[in-house]
């Protein structure tokens, strides 16, 4: 669930932590967010096929500068 919104069959929950182009249309929209400008610090439900995974070590280093710098 995202904001107590069911992520249906094919989406997943991203967090957004950086904002390339804020007048961009977010894939799945909500009454709150429309661009993805007004999603940076949020969660929002994301198409499967637009989410590109990272690897574990990728994601290891990420959290590591986050949480230890």
């Amino acid at each position: 669930m995202v904001h107590d919104i069911l992520l249906l069959h094919g989406q997943v929950k991203v967090g957004v932590e950086e904002v390339k182009d804020a007048k961009a249309l977010v894939p799945v929209p909500t009454d709150e967010v429309i661009l993805v400008g007004q999603a940076l610090n949020t969660f929002l439900a994301w198409p499967t096929h637009l989410v590109k995974r990272l690897s574990e070590k990728v994601f290891y280093s990420h959290y590591m500068l986050l949480f230890f710098n």
